[in-house]
Order: structure tokens, then C-alpha cells, then sequence
């Protein structure tokens, strides 16, 4: 809806920067801990961490989003309602011995879900619409 609105270069020159944002927060390691950001396709994102307790990531990656939805600008004046659909797993998570892969799968699984839950709701307010409208 960004490209239909705003054309297909804010479009893009969006998703770099949405990409550069979370590249810059979680795309690191220090002290142990390992974290990895990966645009996966369009506005798709996972975000894997290796040495992070569960909950803090999760908390930290939706606090992180949230500031995110407030700075998406397509030009200095016009703030757009930019959303990503993102998965994220945190090694801790994971039974037994960690591995890339397996880390990357859960967190592909949890994107997938999300899309789902996504869909499923914007279909409930299609559905609603429609019969407010019929009334």
C-alpha cells in the first residue's frame, strides 16, 4: 500500500531503511551473544539471538518495533503507518545444542504464523466492514 500511495522508490527507500534500523540493533555480537538480522523477502524479517534470554529478546525486538512504527518517514513531513512481519527465536529456546539452521527454521515458522494471524485478522474487519455496510 506504501508503493500504491507514496510510489515504488519511498517504497524501497523504506524498506532499506527499515532493514538498516533493525541491522543496527540486532546485527551484532558482543560478549557472548550473538544476534542476526535477515530481510527474508519484501517486509519480512527474522531475527535470530544466540545467548539472549527468550523473554528479554522478545520484550527488546517488540519495543524496538514499536519505536520503529513512529519514524517511518517518506519525506521530512509524512509519517506512514509502516509495518514488517517478522520471527524471531532466541537459542535459549531451543532443546539441546544450538545450530544456525534450526535457530533459523523456528523463526521462520513464527513469521509464517504471524503472516497468518495477520491475514486472519485484516479478513475479520474485511467481513465487518461488509456487513456495517449492508445495513
Amino acid at each position: 500500500s506504501i508503493n500504491d500511495t507514496y510510489g515504488h522508490l519511498a517504497g524501497d527507500v523504506l524498506l532499506r531503511d527499515v532493514a538498516g534500523y533493525w541491522r543496527s540493533l540486532f546485527h551484532s555480537r558482543t560478549n557472548g551473544r550473538e544476534r542476526l538480522v535477515i530481510r527474508f523477502g519484501g517486509d519480512e524479517f527474522v531475527i535470530l539471538a544466540v545467548g539472549s534470554a527468550p523473554e528479554e529478546f522478545r520484550k527488546e525486538v517488540l519495543q524496538y518495533y514499536r519505536h520503529m512504527r513512529n519514524m517511518c518517514y517518506v519525506d521530512a513531513a509524512t509519517l506512514v503507518p509502516f509495518s514488517i512481519t517478522f520471527g524471531f527465536s532466541a537459542s535459549c529456546e531451543l532443546p539441546g545444542a544450538f545450530d544456525w539452521q534450526t535457530l533459523f527454521t523456528k523463526a521462520d515458522q513464527e513469521l509464517y504464523a504471524n503472516k497468518a494471524a495477520l491475514r486472519a485478522a485484516a479478513k475479520q474487519i474485511e467481513t465487518k466492514a461488509r456487513e456495517d455496510a449492508g445495513r
